[in-house]
């Protein structure tokens, strides 16, 4: 997978996605094709048919075609950036992704504190559906949060610890003003 992000990133897919569209278009109908109905199967047998042969076979099946519906979904992804709607959501999604190593390392520190015995000890107590509310009033809040931040500091505080120690030098910490 690696491999296949490098390959993706020397041929500038990210950044020229718009070239690679009818690439991506197949990406997605064959990932979908073959990984959905995989996943739907394991999924399936993993609720229904739990220990079966056929709960066996699901999961083998989603494990080996896992990586063309992460294709798919990374194709599409891409070709909604595309549009419009795609570009706000870009450019909404930009700062908490700049400072992604931050935004999880926070996340992680919020749900340890929420979920396990040394904080709120909630694990198991609150349902589904809450647990989801939580993740998006979470993630909402990094999203203001990065976007404030990334007005002011070229950095997430993470990103910039792991910048100083690959670089072995101090990096600029506050964007330059223009």
């Amino acid at each position: 997978m690696f491999l296949v992000g490098l390959v993706a990133g020397r041929r500038k897919i990210f950044v020229q996605a718009e070239t690679y569209s009818p690439l991506l278009r197949r990406i997605v109908l064959c990932g979908l094709s073959i990984g959905l109905p995989a996943a739907v199967l394991y999924g399936w047998g993993s609720v229904y048919l739990v220990g079966s042969p056929i709960d066996l076979f699901g999961l083998a099946l989603s494990l080996a075609t896992a990586p063309l519906l992460a294709g798919a979904y990374a194709a599409a992804i891409l070709l909604l950036f595309q549009t419009r709607i795609g570009r706000v959501l870009s450019d909404l999604l930009a700062p908490t992704g700049r400072m992604a190593l931050t935004n999880y390392l926070v996340q992680s520190a919020i749900c340890a504190f929420v979920f396990l015995g040394y904080g709120l000890g909630l694990m198991g107590q609150v349902s589904p559906l809450v647990a989801a509310g939580m993740a998006f009033l979470i993630f909402a809040l990094q999203l203001g949060a990065s976007w404030l931040w990334m007005r002011r500091f070229a950095y997430g505080p993470a990103e910039w610890l792991l910048r100083a120690v690959t670089i072995a030098a101090l990096p600029a910490w506050r964007r330059h003003q223009h």
